[in-house]
């Protein structure tokens, strides 16, 4: 239906409308039902753009990232589908089935056993210095003691196992709060460690035998028996 507008001319018509206005013998008229259609279309054009936009917005994309993609030749499904394999961490690698791991395994391994052979060699060391000190001790006895047969005895009765370096290394620590060396001399003369002889330098086989409870132990002592002393050494207390 159109309707008559009252104006001047066609320039008094507002632009916007100015394309539903027309003329007819200076009497210009507006086509509503033109108008009506021309916004019914463009309501329908917009409802399609939205429904186009919609996988993009269920994405989350933005106008822009969606014209990055118009170059890939893909449908909106396609790029969608590549979006959620995106989406999905790739899995890890299995790192312990690579060469570098396999080379650096075997270079830790091989760092481990010379650790452990050198804290052997080192642990060797500072025993084989701890039983030079215990000897050197042993030696500075005066000659009265039978030394060598002491030394044996410390050495293969476990007492060594009593001494043990002090924290700089170079000497040892107290013995059940005795110096080392009054430990030595102490368990010495417990045990009669000095050597046998009777006035008039009696010869071999006159020294008289102990018959006491620490009898075998003497006599092993007397034939410098190591073996026998230790078999039969007295207890020793802690």
């Amino acid at each position: 239906m159109a309707i008559q507008v009252n104006v001047g001319g066609i320039n008094d018509v507002p632009e916007i409308i100015r394309k539903f206005v027309t003329e007819n013998n200076g009497v210009f008229s507006f086509d509503d039902e033109k108008a009506f259609q021309v916004l019914k279309n463009e309501r329908e054009s917009a409802k399609n753009a939205r429904n186009e936009l919609s996988p993009r917005k269920a994405l989350g994309l933005t106008t822009e990232q969606v014209k990055a993609y118009q170059g890939l030749s893909k449908t909106p499904e396609e790029l969608a589908e590549l979006m959620a394999k995106a989406a999905v961490p790739a899995p890890k690698p299995n790192v312990k089935n690579s060469t570098e791991y396999l080379e650096l395994k075997q270079e830790l391994d091989a760092m481990k056993d010379f650790k452990q052979k050198w804290e052997a060699a080192e642990a060797e060391n500072l025993k084989n210095k701890r039983n030079g000190l215990v000897r050197k001790l042993i030696g500075d006895f005066s000659d009265e003691y039978d030394k060598d047969l002491f030394s044996g005895f410390v050495e293969s009765s476990g007492l060594m196992e009593r001494f043990s370096l002090n924290d700089t290394k170079d000497g040892l620590n107290p013995v059940e709060n005795q110096l080392p060396a009054e430990f030595l001399k102490t368990f010495a003369d417990k045990y009669h460690f000095k050597k046998a002889s009777v006035p008039g330098n009696a010869p071999d086989g006159n020294t008289p035998m102990n018959t006491g409870a620490n009898a075998a132990f003497e006599t092993a002592k007397k034939n410098g028996d190591v073996s026998g002393l230790i078999n039969n050494a007295p207890e020793i207390k802690d």
